[in-house]
């Protein structure tokens, strides 16, 4: 969808006196003008701030610049800006004032006579005393003098001894909404035990209240119904079949995959839940990422609030550890008749299972290291798997007709991918499409702007999953 361009003398004049080193979003949040910003023009003027589109459609944009942001004098961890659909001015504000995952900042690298600059985590860890204070700083601002702070809600949370609050100030006279949300751990009341998880402020613009979309009802939103979801459904002469509409989540450099395609598929179906509320749900670090199994329950927890079902198509997390290790050998004896066929070296047991005395240990990263991705592919299409093949083209065919995107957990740098590090590990994308034509399933990454709608051969995407899944309303 294109963007109108607009401009207001009042948006100009805002744009002129924003500056210095850090970008003061509580001050000027209080000002319409801020409200009535154009898109384009207020990224212009603060991407030194950090600020870049999240995709080529310019719904949003967003900053994680250490530095580049503060609320009411604290400072922004990632500030997300939301821009209503017809492009004129800003709808919602979303400020992380603190997480485990951090802040970034760029380095440059020498290479020659050529200097490359890439953006790099900072890891940031604070005190229970600098949580508490980051709450009553911004009850400060938020609360009028003489009045009463909001009375705390709580949600309820997965993981024993994890808490989440959150409180509402309702319209302001600009006007404005402002939720603040806050998650952590403590054991009862063992100070000492205390784990800061993420506070952010949710901040409902004029343009947003106007169409009642108020994110500060004590009511939680409803994903959208059926026969809404289908509507987003693209079907392209040349052959593509997608779902649009779904919103673009930027992950930056912590590893968060897992719950940043979770927070799409939600926002997709308009709940507003972030990426650090699943990341401290499901155990997530910033380095070592989600396991799936934690993902799953934790996105299975959330979804529920909001009328969600969570099912798994594919994959063996849900299974004991003796039906995983039992399918681990499966698969193995599978590749080696496959590896046999085609003269390639076979995988020992060796490789992959350590023993200990009378212990026996599996490492299933060992043989995904091991495995010949011609072997691979030639197990999963042609041989064994061959029948799971074809159910998962007809999963993917079923939910992408129903407006559904797959959350889809891969093998990742067994195949060369565009503008991607080839890294080999695991990862978390979503599948949002499909051309039968062409034979190829189309993807979408959580890496921001350029990551939006990508391809692959079908035999490709089948070799690489390792599990597939689907967040879909409940009726």
């Amino acid at each position: 969808m294109k963007r109108q361009l607009f401009t207001l003398a009042g948006c100009l004049a805002y744009l002129a006196t924003c500056g210095g080193d850090a970008f003061e979003i509580g001050d000027a949040m209080a000002d319409e003008a801020f409200w009535k910003s154009d898109p384009v023009l207020f990224v212009q003027r603060h991407r030194d701030h950090g600020f870049d589109f999240t995709s080529e459609s310019r719904e949003g944009a967003d900053s994680r610049l250490d530095g580049g942001v503060t609320y009411f004098g604290v400072p922004v961890y990632e500030s997300r800006i939301a821009f209503p659909e017809d492009g004129r001015g800003i709808a919602h504000v979303e400020l992380t004032l603190y997480s485990e995952a951090g802040t970034e900042s760029y380095q440059e690298i020498s290479m020659g006579q050529a200097t490359m600059r890439r953006r790099v985590r900072n890891e940031k860890k604070i005190s229970r005393d600098d949580f508490l204070g980051i709450l009553n700083q911004v009850r400060g601002r938020l609360t009028p003098q003489g009045a009463k702070n909001p009375v705390p809600a709580s949600q309820r949370t997965k993981r024993q001894g994890q808490f989440q609050r959150s409180q509402t100030w309702p319209k302001t006279a600009t006007p404005t909404v402002t939720t603040l949300i806050w998650n952590y751990y403590q054991e009862g009341n063992k100070a000492a035990t205390f784990k800061p998880g993420f506070v952010r402020v949710s901040i409902d613009g004029p343009a947003r209240l106007a169409g009642g979309a108020a994110r500060g009802r004590q009511k939680a939103p409803t994903a959208k119904e059926k026969k809404s979801i289908v509507d987003n459904v693209i079907r392209d002469p040349r052959g593509d079949v997608l779902v649009d509409n779904i919103p673009m989540v930027d992950q930056g450099q912590k590893g968060y995959c897992a719950a940043a395609t979770a927070e799409r598929v939600m926002r997709y179906y308009g709940v507003e839940v972030d990426e650090h509320e699943i990341g401290q749900a499901a155990g997530t670090t910033a380095d070592g990422g989600t396991s799936t199994k934690e993902m799953k329950e934790s996105i299975d927890m959330i979804g529920k609030r909001f009328r969600l079902a969570t099912l798994t198509l594919y994959g063996d997390f849900d299974k004991d550890v003796e039906a995983r290790i039992q399918g681990l050998e499966k698969e193995v004896a599978s590749y080696n008749k496959a590896a046999k066929k085609l003269k390639k070296a076979e995988i020992a047991e060796s490789v992959y299972v350590h023993r200990s005395g009378s212990m026996l240990q599996y490492d299933p990263q060992a043989v995904d290291k091991a495995m010949d991705p011609e072997v691979l592919m030639d197990m999963k299409v042609n041989g064994s798997q061959k029948s799971k093949y074809k159910k998962f083209m007809a999963d993917v065919h079923q939910y992408v007709n129903q407006g559904i995107p797959l959350i889809w957990g891969v093998k990742f740098g067994v195949y060369p991918e565009p503008n991607t590090k080839q890294e080999l590990g695991y990862h978390i994308r979503l599948i949002i499409g499909y051309n039968d034509k062409k034979r190829e399933i189309l993807y979408s990454d959580t890496w921001g702007s350029g990551h939006e709608l990508k391809r692959m051969p079908a035999d490709w995407a089948w070799t690489i999953s390792r599990c597939l899944m689907v967040m879909k309303p409940l009726r």
